[in-house]
């Protein structure tokens, strides 16, 4: 049942006595450098990127990994192949402050509609929340594995998962993919990027904003994560009727078009608020 509260799932971070001999090995080597590099300590955020990706490939970790928001644990399954558990593995943490932000938005209850959901973090947030919880992920390999993460944390009843991207059309589009599809990479846009140049191609399917609204009877939106790498102008602007009907506080990525998506923002009654990186809060004004 939606925005029904799960008891938390407390993660394992250590290797399976189940894995064959060579897995476990593994598992255990990338423990120890893990513990290392994290001891290290972290400057800046860019510095916790880099040692995230310095090592991620060398030291490769299988299984399920510990992620920890706003004091509450939560579980990613990785094989190695998974953004963001790379970065809470070797890190601990994964874009704080906006983590922190949607986990104090989603306290709020209501509707929550994770865009771009990747493999669920922010979903199963806002469900750990209370919230009616959306979650729309346009890469159907992507978004089996959030619906893995779903059931590992007991949180498969509390999200509906949408196999689908959002847009002001439905059909089907060509999405470009700057790596190639052995892992679940980001960076994935209906758009064309031409500062992450695509190196693949998959067919996926996208659902008019309009359409979905009614078909799931999406009322009472009061918290929106939207990051569906630069295809945020189209998306805002079919959500319009819906974001002028409730007013959601929204983080929004703005990586195309962003002079347009803030005076589009501006316009709907929304102040633009810098956070992490590219990343944005629209907070309705006066709230």
């Amino acid at each position: 049942m939606f925005g029904r509260r799960s008891p938390a799932v407390q993660p394992k971070a250590h290797e399976d006595a189940s894995l064959p001999d060579a897995l476990a090995d593994g598992n255990r080597k990338a423990l120890d450098k893990r513990d290392k590099v994290r001891g290290q300590g972290f400057a800046t955020h860019k510095d916790a990127v880099q040692a995230a990706d310095a090592h991620k490939h060398t030291f490769p970790y299988f299984g399920s990994v510990a992620c920890t928001v706003a004091g509450q644990d939560y579980s990613l399954f990785s094989v190695n192949d998974d953004v963001v558990a790379w970065m809470f593995f070797w890190t601990g943490t994964y874009e704080t402050p906006l983590m922190e932000l949607w986990d104090e938005l989603t306290k709020r209850g209501g509707t929550s509609l994770d865009i771009g959901a990747y493999t669920g973090l922010y979903a199963m947030v806002a469900a750990r929340n209370g919230c009616e919880t959306h979650a729309f992920e346009l890469l159907l390999r992507t978004a089996e594995r959030a619906k893995v993460n779903f059931r590992l944390n007991g949180l498969e009843k509390a999200i509906k998962l949408h196999p689908y991207g959002l847009s002001n059309q439905t059909g089907h589009v060509e999405v470009k993919m700057p790596r190639h599809a052995d892992f679940l990479g980001t960076g994935n846009s209906i758009d064309d990027k031409s500062f992450a140049p695509s190196v693949d191609t998959t067919l996926c399917q996208v659902r008019s904003m309009d359409e979905v609204t009614e078909a799931e009877g999406l009322r009472n939106v009061r918290s929106v994560k939207i990051d569906v790498e630069g295809h945020e102008f189209e998306l805002l602007s079919a959500m319009r009727p819906l974001i002028e009907r409730d007013k959601p506080d929204m983080i929004v990525e703005l990586s195309r078009r962003q002079d347009e998506c803030r005076a589009l923002l501006s316009d709907m009654g929304y102040d633009v608020l810098p956070l992490l990186g590219a990343n944005v809060h629209a907070k309705p004004k006066g709230a």
